[in-house]
């Protein structure tokens, strides 16, 4: 499957200047994926350093590098408004949907700046929900799903038009930048889908970990009745939304599924999958 955000990612890394041999600090690094491709760019030459405060992304992210015998990338721990002076000075500062979840993106950036060294790079991809999605036949479908999508990570807790504002933020770090644009990327939809499926698993994925934790600190208050009674009406819930889709052979495979999440996950795939068939 094209991975279209990572196309996307590199491609305007290259043209934001990252090169063989260059020092990258890559801030809210998550499991890497911005910061392997930053290794292969500046080559064996260069370092890619990215830094995350969630000790168990940072972990992760290492274990791909190793994976992929990426030597000169490197992660650690850390906050991004707060990082340690021994790291010393980078040519350039790479971060994707990072400003979007700082509760002031200009501060951000300020503490960022004397980290960089004289003339260096500094990108940031923001996503913006402003003016997405885009057609003029209505797709009402796809529209209700992309709201799905988008008040999730508004709930999240995350600026989902930061794409938008990513200027005047810049302006009000004072900082003086080459180049802004605001883009829209235009996909296939077959194409684009299987993106929005895997983005859509990693929430449920995300959410089942923080409902598994609340289940957990109110266990005296769940019975395996209620659990039982939850599961039976999520399946039912999946059964009438596949049959009225026309996709009856997606239920059996969620059948023995034991947490809501999962059929959850079920139900939005046959939904974005019935979008693509009615509008092909």
């Amino acid at each position: 499957m094209t991975d279209f955000v990572g196309e996307l990612t590199k491609r305007l890394l290259i043209e934001a200047g990252i090169e063989s041999g260059m020092r990258v600090l890559d801030v809210g690094c998550g499991q890497g994926d911005v910061s392997l491709l930053v290794a292969g760019l500046v080559g064996e030459r260069g370092k890619a350093l990215g830094v995350d405060r969630d000790a168990r992304a940072v972990v992760a992210a290492g274990e791909r590098a190793r994976a992929l015998g990426l030597a000169n990338a490197s992660f650690a721990e850390a906050n991004l408004t707060a990082l340690p002076a021994e790291y010393g000075g980078f040519d350039a500062i790479v971060g994707r949907r990072v400003l979007m979840y700082q509760p002031d993106a200009a501060a951000a950036i300020k503490h960022l700046v004397p980290a960089l060294e004289p003339g260096g790079v500094m990108f940031f991809l923001e996503h913006d929900a402003t003016v997405v999605p885009t057609s003029k036949a209505p797709l009402l479908l796809h529209e209700r799903v992309h709201h799905w999508i988008w008040e999730t990570v508004r709930r999240e807790g995350a600026n989902i038009h930061m794409g938008a504002e990513l200027r005047s933020s810049l302006a009000r770090a004072a900082w003086r930048w080459s180049r802004c644009e605001l883009r829209q990327s235009c996909k296939r939809q077959s194409s684009i889908i299987p993106s929005a499926i895997s983005f859509v698993r990693s929430l449920l994925e995300s959410s089942s970990r923080v409902l598994r934790k609340r289940m957990k600190s109110q266990s005296r208050l769940l019975t395996s009745g209620s659990l039982r009674n939850e599961r039976r009406r999520m399946r039912l819930i999946s059964a009438r939304l596949f049959s009225a889709l026309g996709r009856e052979n997606l239920r059996d495979e969620f059948r023995t599924s034991n947490h809501p999440l999962d059929l959850a996950a079920a139900i939005m795939e046959g939904l974005i999958a019935a979008a693509n068939q009615r509008q092909c």
